[in-house]
């Protein structure tokens, strides 16, 4: 424990001066020091090079069950228990949802449509229920308009269009995969022109979110993964 806060401590103190406060040999702490590493401490420190690299390659977004998951996908066999205290350690924490602001006015006068959904979110098959939504995205250009529509089957986004203020459309609920875009994206960048946004937005959409990023409710697989698991059991059905 001493020889541990020494070393910790070095680039701030002289070695020999922090021996003497707390009473050892200074060739005891060099001794230490150079003493390799036991089995444990090796494996501590490999497994939290793979904790840090599972935690940056879904954009920092996971938490410790789905940073669980991926680490078991890339052949780190360990409990979640495992994997709490090197993140800790590490200080990582995956990005955090904003406060919600409502955006939507429905006190007005104009027609509504149909509520034909009626909240009957639980679908068996795809491409049998569509939810869509509009949001806005702000740039030093001006607003960009996002559009998009999901399956929700499996929640890959399945359509989206991004536009000026003049073409924005009117959509119905979709308001969660907004929240995630932006909590995993929008709210860590700033954007100069549209065409950026436009990029970064096309990227996340087609690249990370319905091919890689891991949904708890789809069993740890992303929404593509699903939709190929769906397909793949009724072949073999």
């Amino acid at each position: 424990m001493k020889y541990g806060k020494i070393d910790t401590l070095r680039q701030q103190y002289p070695v020999a001066f922090m021996c003497r406060v707390l009473d050892v040999s200074e060739s005891g702490f060099h001794a230490w020091n150079t003493r390799p590493l036991c089995a444990r401490k090796k494996e501590n420190t490999r497994l939290e090079i793979e904790i840090l690299a599972a935690h940056q390659r879904p954009r920092e977004a996971y938490g410790t069950k789905r940073l669980h998951r991926d680490l078991a996908d890339h052949s780190v066999q360990i409990t979640p228990y495992r994997v709490r205290a090197p993140r800790k350690k590490l200080n990582l924490y995956c990005k955090q949802k904003r406060k919600f602001k409502v955006t939507t006015d429905s006190k007005h006068y104009l027609s509504f449509a149909f509520n034909i959904l009626k909240r009957e979110f639980a679908v068996s098959a795809p491409d049998k229920a569509w939810v869509s939504d509009i949001t806005y995205i702000p740039t030093e250009e001006g607003w960009l308009y996002l559009a998009g529509t999901k399956d929700l089957f499996n929640g890959e986004l399945v359509g989206y269009a991004m536009s000026g203020k003049s073409d924005c459309w009117d959509n119905a609920p979709m308001e969660s995969v907004w929240g995630t875009l932006k909590t995993e994206l929008l709210h860590h960048q700033k954007f100069t022109v549209r065409q950026q946004a436009k990029e970064e937005i096309t990227e996340y959409i087609e690249i990370f979110y319905n091919r890689q990023r891991k949904q708890e409710r789809l069993e740890y697989l992303s929404p593509v993964e699903f939709k190929q698991r769906y397909y793949a059991d009724l072949f073999v059905a």
